[in-house]
């Protein structure tokens, strides 16, 4: 099992991953952005935009601080 694991850290340094997590919180911030702009300038009903945005940022935070939890393990192993 040890043999494994090290080939995989050899493989996947922890700078890459972090680059990797870096450059995917970016197109989140901006994919993000963008949604935010046409759900509040074109929406029908705000009630509805504003319930699908709390779930779709509860979502995106849970899931991108399940891999920054990951990442820091995977790191500091």
């Amino acid at each position: 099992m040890g043999g494994s694991r090290n080939l995989i850290t050899e493989f996947m340094s922890p700078t890459i991953l972090w680059v990797v997590f870096i450059v995917v919180l970016l197109i989140f911030i901006a994919v993000s952005y963008a949604l935010l702009y046409h759900w509040r300038n074109y929406n029908v009903n705000s009630a509805l935009v504003r319930r699908l945005s709390r779930v779709y940022f509860w979502v995106s935070g849970l899931f991108l601080l399940s891999i920054l939890i990951s990442l820091l393990v995977y790191s500091y192993d």
